[in-house]
């Protein structure tokens, strides 16, 4: 009886989908939504009278959501036509499935065949419902490209939703980051994509998209993530994967794709003394995006700055685009020279084998200028004595705040006296001024035997630097700094010193400290810029161009005049105007404190001896990304663990280990620069 009602169900589906019984015999479930974990049927009839001649195939066309338990069992089943009477044999194959997962798939095509030539059924959509409920919860699973890949390649991981009767946009989705890779979002990847089967359609849809590039070998496994949309959460299973290591003829490029490389100069001639710029390009499709510039030296020629642009964009394997670095190079001597960029290596995935690319070389001519340029002074390279260093001190007077309750009003009533009651008044002021002036003179000198002590270490190491000994110099001015806080000088004779040490970390580190503590000192600036140029440093960061007493003497100025302004213009509409403009002037000027405090109060770091390299991400096993010279100035952002976030004077901004920068908080440098 139970073979009657199910054959004839078969019987009526074929009449009712006329387009899926041309397609081939239709299949029917029972039940028609199996649980999670029941055992359910798949059937379909076979418009032929012999079964013995019927022959189907195994599970290879059934889902992974459903496993085979019993089957094929094939039989024969007579119908007879209700109206005309007329009896049809046909033949019943039937297989019995267990659920595995619940959700919704695509079970079928199933192969069959009659006397060995073979047919095929329709497909049908299989439903399983969760144990706990009657839902059928959508599929949720990560798709990579490939199920294994190499150290450093870039893939695409797509997290998408499958088994949909419907497009939908997820209430949340969450994406844990897997250990021992890189893995940034990305757009643009994945789509829609759509199955029909039994007259129904289902669609299968990325909601998230991310770039996998494995920092290290072994296995990476993809957590599981969870997406919540139709009022279910549903997770994905975690996906595991095997990393390769590169050959080892890649590993100072790490460039794992399809590349074309090329360069050039953007002038074959010049005079000594100016720049041309090298250009090296790689482009094609790959890990385009954590390639590293490759190591340039040149004889008698140095690389004063680098900058990288690039124009990219995320597919299935990496990125697409290309890669460009700019080297400026400037030459030490005239004559002709041979620009060599060394050969390129990189993997290609696809074939599974090493390209290189041909050395690229180019014909530059320096000629000698025929004038002379101008002479060189030796002012900037004067070791400083003790009078100097203290002429170098700055006041900072805005840094203390009694002076704008004690200058103002001392000020502000010597002005008046002198305009309303004449020269007896007026000489009591300023008498009153003057002595303020000197009370505050005398608190500022309450450690004026340090000094002392501090300014005689001063002229001691002075004689030793004269002598050549460098280092019993820098020992006698690092014993000043004691006595000497922050002084200006000290930093410039210790920045001598490191000169003469060939430190050119040292040298720019402590040129910069002296500048920050006093920028209105022309002769450190002089020897600051001379400095960097001949180190190759290119775009440093930049420095303060004005001390913030300046701004204090004009805010001083139009704040009196301000006060003033009624006893100096009887008119009303004149006074009126006056004192927008003064008030004006006085807003500007404490603006300006505020602003040139806070450039003197900016964070920021020297590259150390032996240069370093920076990364866009704070990890270890980052690719490198730009090279910087030993000296190489730059601001502090931020930090994250031991990498700290960074910007250049050119504007690029990356992550540098800590253990490569100097902190303009560091109150000495080690012997040897570190």
């Amino acid at each position: 009886m139970k073979n009657i009602i199910l054959c004839f169900s078969l019987l009526s589906a074929c009449a009712l989908f006329p387009a899926a019984a041309q397609e081939g015999p239709a299949l029917l479930i029972e039940p028609a939504r199996p649980r999670e974990g029941q055992n359910f049927t798949l059937s379909f009839l076979v418009p032929h009278g012999r079964a013995e001649e019927v022959r189907s195939d195994d599970s290879r066309n059934f889902s992974a959501s459903a496993q085979l338990v019993v089957g094929p069992g094939i039989s024969s089943f007579l119908d007879s036509d209700p109206v005309t009477g007329i009896s049809r044999l046909f033949t019943l194959v039937r297989y019995t499935l267990r659920a595995l997962r619940p959700g919704r798939s695509v079970l079928g095509p199933v192969p069959y065949s009659i006397r060995g030539r073979e047919f095929f059924t329709s497909a049908v959509i299989l439903e399983i419902t969760r144990e706990r409920d009657s839902a059928v919860p959508f599929d949720l699973e990560w798709r990579l490209p490939a199920g294994e890949i190499y150290e450093g390649q870039s893939v695409a991981a797509l997290l998408e939703m499958n088994g949909l009767e419907t497009i939908t946009v997820p209430e949340s989705v969450s994406v844990p980051k897997p250990a021992g890779a890189l893995f940034e979002e990305v757009d643009g990847l994945g789509g829609i994509s759509s199955h029909s089967a039994g007259g129904r359609e289902l669609y299968r849809m990325a909601v998230s998209s991310w770039m996998l590039t494995p920092s290290s070998t072994g296995r990476i496994i993809l957590p599981a993530a969870r997406v919540r949309a139709l009022g279910l959460s549903v997770d994905s299973s975690p996906l595991a994967l095997t990393v390769r290591s590169l050959p080892p003829e890649v590993e100072s490029t790490g460039a794992v794709g399809r590349f074309t490389v090329s360069g050039g100069t953007d002038t074959r001639e010049i005079f000594l003394g100016e720049t041309l710029n090298l250009f090296f390009r790689v482009e094609g499709e790959g890990n385009l995006n954590y390639l590293q510039a490759p190591p340039l030296k040149f004889e008698d020629i140095l690389i004063t700055g680098q900058e990288t642009s690039s124009e990219l964009s995320a597919f299935d394997l990496g990125y697409r685009g290309w890669i460009e670095w700019a080297f400026r190079l400037s030459p030490q001597k005239a004559g002709n020279f041979t620009l060599t960029i060394p050969a390129f290596s990189w993997f290609d995935p696809e074939s599974r084998s090493v390209k290189t690319s041909t050395e690229i070389k180019m014909q530059t001519l320096v000629r000698a200028r025929q004038t002379a340029g101008p002479e060189r002074t030796a002012e900037n390279q004067k070791i400083l004595r003790s009078w100097d260093v203290e002429n170098c001190e700055p006041w900072d007077l805005y840094e203390k705040p009694y002076l704008y309750a004690v200058l103002f009003p001392a000020a502000f009533f010597f002005i008046r006296a002198i305009l309303r009651t004449g020269k007896k008044t007026a000489a009591g002021s300023l008498a009153a001024l003057l002595v303020s002036l000197c009370l505050l003179g005398a608190a500022d000198s309450s450690s004026r035997k340090e000094q002392k002590e501090g300014l005689a270490l001063v002229d001691e190491g002075a004689a030793a630097y004269g002598k050549g000994d460098y280092r019993g110099a820098e020992h006698l001015f690092r014993q000043a700094l004691a006595a000497l806080p922050r002084s200006p000088g000290l930093y410039f004779n210790l920045a001598l010193v490191r000169a003469e040490l060939d430190d050119a970390a040292g040298t720019v580190f402590w040129l910069r400290k002296a500048v920050f503590r006093n920028p209105s000192i022309s002769f450190i600036k002089e020897r600051l810029e001379e400095a960097e140029k001949t180190y190759g440093i290119a775009h440093p960061a930049p420095v303060p161009g004005m001390h913030p007493d300046v701004f204090f003497a004009f805010f001083m100025v139009f704040l009196c005049a301000a006060c003033l302004l009624s006893r100096l213009v009887r008119k009303r509409t004149s006074l009126f105007a006056c004192l927008v403009i003064l008030l004006a002037a006085t807003g500007f000027s404490a603006g300006g404190i505020a602003w040139q405090a806070a450039v003197r109060g900016r964070d920021w770091g020297v590259v150390r001896q032996g240069g370093a390299s920076m990364r866009k991400i704070p990890l270890p096993g980052a690719s490198e990304w730009i090279q910087l010279a030993e000296g190489s100035s730059l601001d502090i952002e931020s930090r994250s663990g031991d990498f700290i976030l960074v910007s250049t004077g050119s504007g690029i901004r990356g992550w540098i280990d800590e253990k490569n920068l100097w902190f303009n908080t560091e109150g000495e440098i080690e012997d040897g620069g570190s």
